[in-house]
This record gives structure tokens, sequence and C-alpha cells, in this order.
């Protein structure tokens, strides 16, 4: 974590914090750098208790992929209980067992660093919109900031996605959603995919938008069996997607309302009996992963 003259930027785990450290060294004064020691230092016993605080909290389906990656480079740790509790080296499994045996985990989790609903954290910015929220936080305290240099700051601490791809099953995903439904609650209240009585779905006259600075790169050969791979240029990293994701992908290159999206894709597949499922539960993971956004309008 980070002291500055008006503020503290605190570090919650897995939102990009390497990152935001770096950022922030960029592009504001920093009257106190505590380290690696203190790095993910909590809300209630960081140093600066005097200054508002900013964290961070990301959503729980890139969230939880982003913590199985790390722990199948890194190792688990007796000491944590879903380590413990729910180690698996398939992503799917462990994802379940987390939601069956610690239900809400994760927002139990990150309010060290972003605070209880009574006592929040002066600012909760989203992993989603990291550098936007970043600014808006620095802003909001009067905290002078250099928004180019922090725009400029490279990715930091990337995850070995090509090797390890932590893919979600939609039945899985659903239970973690609605594990973590007091989560969404409070932070994705607009988001779509918050809704506690699955299946996800979007509503058929919502227009999809690809996201600035993400592409799709193919490969003629594949070490992890993905040919097919979405490139997000300002996260720095490369999401691995099957056939029909990229198929996905490549229809929505001009704005395209999602139930057109789904009529298209139906009628030259007929055979594929969830294809409409498959579609619905794409487009949730691209959002979540910050690929495309939706709107009412073209």
């Amino acid at each position: 974590m980070m002291v500055l003259t008006r503020c503290r930027v605190l570090c919650s785990p897995k939102a990009a914090s390497k990152w935001m450290m770096q950022a922030v060294s960029n592009s504001c004064q920093v009257t106190h750098d505590h380290g690696y020691a203190e790095h993910h230092a909590y809300l209630k016993s960081s140093p600066g208790q005097h200054l508002p605080a900013i964290a961070f909290v990301r959503h729980p389906l890139t969230w939880y992929p982003s913590y199985w990656n790390f722990r199948m480079r890194t190792g688990w740790k007796d000491d944590h209980a879903i380590d413990r509790d729910c180690a698996s080296t398939d992503f799917n499994k462990f994802a379940s067992r987390v939601a069956e045996r610690h239900p809400g985990w994760l927002c139990w989790y990150l309010e060290q660093w972003v605070g209880t609903e009574d006592q929040p954290a002066a600012f909760v910015g989203r992993f989603e919109q990291l550098q936007d929220d970043l600014i808006r936080g620095l802003r909001q305290f009067g905290e002078p900031v250099d928004e180019d240099a922090l725009r400029a700051t490279q990715p930091q601490n990337r995850g070995a996605y090509r090797k390890l791809p932590a893919l979600w099953d939609g039945a899985v995903a659903m239970q973690v959603c609605e594990s973590e439904s007091r989560f969404l609650k409070r932070f994705y209240s607009n988001d779509f995919t918050r809704n506690q009585h699955m299946p996800i779905k979007y509503p058929d006259d919502l227009c999809i938008h690809r996201n600035e600075g993400v592409y799709l790169k193919s490969r003629k050969q594949s070490k992890n069996g993905f040919l097919n791979h979405l490139v997000s240029n300002w996260q720095g990293i490369e999401y691995p997607v099957n056939e029909t994701a990229a198929l996905v992908w490549r229809c929505c290159e001009e704005s395209i309302k999602v139930g057109d999206l789904i009529q298209v894709l139906t009628t030259y597949f007929p055979e594929s009996a969830s294809l409409e499922s498959d579609i619905r539960g794409i487009l949730v993971q691209f959002q979540i992963k910050g690929l495309l956004t939706f709107s009412q309008e073209p």
C-alpha cells in the first residue's frame, strides 16, 4: 500500500495491485511506499489511518480464475481456508468447492480492504474500470495525479493464462454467482450477472460493443489446446477461447443486438441444441473480463 499527500491506496489481492502501485508511483507524490512487507495491509490496520482510503474489488468470475492460476503456479497453502479445503488441479472443481464449502468467501475476504457496508473504504473502484476508477478516486480527494503517466504504466505480474487456462463451466459460474450474491449486490448492482435468479441472461434488445484494445489472435498450433486467444492490450492478458467463443467475437465486429446475434448463429447451426445458452454464457464472460460492453442504443 502507499500513503500519498491526501489519501492512501490499498492493495486488494488479485486486483492488479502491482500495476496500481507502479502507476501511482509514476503519477503521484508518494510520501511513503510501505513495500512488500505491507503490500496487502488491511483497511483498519494500514498506515495513514487519518487519510481516506482507496481500494478495489474484482468480479468473482475473474477473481477466482486469477487466484487459482496463481496457486497453481506458486503452490497451495494449508493456512488459507479455501486452499486447505478446496484445492484442485481442475479449476471448476476448485470453484465449486469454494461455493459449497465457503459460501460468500470472496465477499468476506475483500472486505478486509474495502470495508464492510456500514464501515466502507472512502472510495471503492472496480478492477474492470481500473485506470478510470483509480484516477477518479485520486481526484475525489484532491490528490494531484499525472493522468498520462498513470495510463502509460505497463501491465505487471501477468498470469500464465496460456499454460493454465481457467474456463468456467456454466453451471459452476452460476453456483459461484449465487454464493457471492451479497458481494455482487453491493459492488455490481448495475451488472447483468448480479441476478440471483439464474440462469444469467441479457435482454435481447441490448447492443453489443467490442472494447478498444482487444483483438482475436489465432494460431496454427497450440500447446494448451486452444488455437484462439483474445488479447487485451490494456490488461496485458491473453484469454484462451474455444471455437464458439471466437465465432461470437467475430460476429460482434459491428454493433449487434443480443437477440440478432443469437438468431444469426442458431440459424446457421440449427443442430446445436445448447448454442443459445452457450452464446449467452460467452457474452457474460466477455463482459466480466472487460472485453465487451452493452448499451440500449447502437
